[in-house]
């Protein structure tokens, strides 16, 4: 059997397109297939348990629902992200109709398609730093479902995909040794490159920066002639900019079009402001609150702040908190505490070890692929760590950053580690990896944030509602969204606006109520000066029929809470409307009806 393995690899090598003279372990097909099973087993057991109202699911599902019936990006309705995110959720919509199960299917395909392409990545890592077959198919199957089992948070699926999706492009181009191949790989990365912009700016930005990074490192390459480093370096980099610019066309004819071409272009600068002010540190100056009207229908807390205003968002988990916390809230704690740390145990010495096996080779005339393919590898997962690190750090976001991370370790690992010793620093980084690896599933996989399984656990009575939300959640939880459900169709008619502040649009789904609200999420790290008092003049403009206000704590703090924050507004609804329910521990959702 081994003796046939190495047959077989070194076919693979010598002809790496012909598939067909591979014995049937050693071709990726049969593995890719068992991971499309396993994805399609795993998602298609819970791909209709669970309605989240803090997740982004509403809020995919009314900001495409609202493109699909006219409305304009950025002129009539805030995004959040870029239009790519959007368009083909709105062409799915106009096959299904606005659904949100189909939504949610759409999102699961996409976690399967990064699952596949971390395989083919982990894969193709492997195979250029001489793993026999019988040993990268493996490796390159753990990585796949390691990305299956915890896919990221549903409806944000986009953001995994990306990073993947990027990293097979680049890592490809750089494993080139032909000018052809190069080409060709680098026009599918910029496809690739271009639809990233088009979903996500700063992605967009971020995968950039690595692509003009890797050419120029290309032109180190001392064992490649340098007229060929050359072309490899400058055609790459030309068909890369011109692949975006033809993925931008459509979308830019469409903008001048219908007149959001200003909004849409002014969108990057302003990303790239944005992202300079997050890097120094500076925060965007906020409304302060002003004391609610009094008398009977001013809240008590409102009467008296007990919290001190602050614009702080949330902040990472620290041994503070452990301590602090208790029961299962503290193992919880733990294992967000150990995991935000863990990559960075990972991958600096992971960088530190192929940037100084780069700069050796490059000083030695030797081969500088595998060590470039490394920090290629590495960059990619980098570019997902600012999101969870330094502005949301919670399990949600965190999973968002696993897939490219687990990629990225698993792939360096064969690179780095293959053909050598393994002596002592590397094999502790190997045990440690595994460490990281059940930490990773102990505390993920039982978060339902997380995109998991878990979704489905204790949730087998139906709820149905408009758009396609038929799910199945738990008893309790049906009960009171029947309940809520009915209110607002009691005392709101279709094409009654109704607002949900500061961040429930899954009500308009559920309800199928539309909004005015230009930006369906603020919360007090995002609005501005004046925020409350212009929310008022909108509300007796629009005069909604229904309010639903969700009282919990958006960035960790008590200050972040609604009836804080937007004190006013908080003070100017209840004075106006009346309370007609109130549902939910958790996410304490007041309803309230427009005073007749």
């Amino acid at each position: 059997m081994r003796r046939g393995a190495t047959a077989c690899y070194r076919r693979v090598l010598v002809n790496d397109n012909a598939a067909h003279s591979r014995p049937l372990p050693c071709s990726r097909w049969p593995w890719v297939a068992i991971l499309l099973l396993g994805a399609l087993a795993y998602y298609g057991s819970y791909w209709r348990h669970g309605i989240n109202f803090r997740d982004e699911g509403g809020t995919v599902t009314l900001l495409a629902k609202r493109l699909l019936d006219g409305e304009v990006p950025f002129r009539d309705v805030e995004l959040g992200y870029n239009v790519g995110w959007f368009f083909p959720i709105v062409a799915l919509f106009k096959i299904t109709g606005v659904s949100f199960v189909a939504l949610r299917i759409y999102f699961f395909a996409l976690s399967t398609l990064a699952a596949v392409l971390g395989f083919l990545t982990v894969e193709r890592a492997a195979r250029h730093a001489g793993l026999k077959p019988l040993a990268a198919l493996p490796l390159a199957l753990l990585a796949g479902a390691m990305l299956i089992v915890v896919p990221g948070m549903t409806f944000k699926n986009y953001n995994p995909l990306a990073t993947v999706a990027n990293t097979w492009c680049l890592l490809g181009f750089v494993l080139a040794k032909e000018t052809r191949p190069a080409c060709w790989r680098a026009l599918a990365g910029g496809l690739v490159l271009g639809a990233t912009w088009l979903v996500r700016i700063d992605l967009g930005t971020f995968w950039s920066v690595l692509w003009i990074g890797v050419c120029l490192a290309r032109l180190a390459e001392r064992k490649t002639g340098l007229i060929t480093r050359f072309t490899i370096a400058g055609a790459g980099l030309a068909i890369v900019a011109a692949s975006v610019a033809v993925m931008h066309a459509p979308v830019l004819f469409d903008a001048k079009s219908r007149g959001y071409y200003d909004q849409f272009t002014g969108a990057y600068p302003s990303q790239w402001r944005a992202l300079a002010q997050k890097a120094g540190g500076s925060k965007t100056p906020l409304a302060q609150p002003a004391a609610p009207k009094a008398g009977p229908a001013a809240p008590a807390a409102a009467k008296k702040p007990s919290f001190k205003w602050s614009e702080e968002t949330l902040g990472r988990t620290t041994w503070h908190d452990v301590a602090a916390a208790k029961g299962k809230a503290r193992s919880d704690s733990l294992g967000l505490f150990l995991l935000t740390y863990f990559p960075l145990l990972s991958l600096i010495p992971f960088i530190v070890w192929a940037a100084a096996r780069w700069l050796r080779a490059v000083a030695r005339g030797e081969d500088t692929m595998t060590p470039l393919a490394a920090l290629t590898l590495l960059g990619g997962a980098l570019t997902m760590f600012p999101q969870f690190f330094f502005w949301r750090p919670d399990s949600p976001h965190l999973s968002e950053f696993g897939p490219g991370y687990w990629t990225a370790v698993l792939g360096t690992s064969a690179l780095l580690g293959a053909g050598h010793s393994w002596r002592a620093p590397a094999r502790w980084l190997a045990v440690f990896l595994a460490l990281h690896a059940g930490v990773w599933l102990w505390r993920m996989f039982p978060d339902r944030w997380c995109g998991t399984i878990a979704a489905r656990w204790n949730r087998s009575t139906l709820f149905v509602g408009e758009n396609g939300v038929r799910i199945y959640e738990q008893k309790q939880t049906v009960a009171w969204m029947n309940d809520a459900l009915r209110l607002i169709r009691a005392h709101s008619q279709p094409g009654d606006y109704l607002l949900a502040y500061p961040y429930h649009p899954s009500f308009n789904i559920l309800a199928d109520r539309p909004t005015y609200e230009r930006n369906v999420y603020v919360d007090n790290a995002t609005a501005r000066p004046g925020w409350s008092e212009a929310a008022i003049q909108r509300i007796e403009k629009n005069k909604p029929a229904i309010i639903i206000v969700g009282d919990w704590d958006l960035n960790g703090t008590d200050a972040s809470r609604f009836r804080n924050w937007a004190a006013p507004a908080y003070a100017h609804i209840r004075e106006h409307y009346e309370l007609i329910g109130a549902f939910d521990e958790r996410d304490k959702f007041e309803i309230y009806a427009r005073r007749r």
